[in-house]
């Protein structure tokens, strides 16, 4: 059976800076989400679902790399059409 890639990151990669500190949470991380399909994101603490979601969600902004919803790349859209477009898409 065939499943539609609904959202995809590739070669994704996220650090928070904390003080001196820099956290990295994903590093070139590469991860598909299909549709039809059971997904269960299971992981130790602190090692990035959260982060991962919510650059599905595009509540964060990656450092490095590509993400894309339902096909459409968007780290280059700005707040308003990405709101827009993932609304007006269907």
């Amino acid at each position: 059976m065939t499943y539609k890639i609904i959202a995809q990151v590739i070669k994704i990669s996220k650090t928070y800076t904390t003080g001196d500190a820099m956290i990295t949470s994903l590093e070139r991380f590469i991860f598909d989400l299909n549709f039809g399909g059971l997904t269960l994101i299971i992981s130790p603490l602190a090692s990035g679902k959260t982060t991962l979601l919510s650059l599905f969600g595009y509540v964060i902004y990656p450092c490095f790399g590509e993400v894309f919803i339902d096909g459409v790349k968007i780290n280059d859209l700005s707040k308003y059409k990405l709101l827009i477009g993932l609304m007006c898409n269907k």
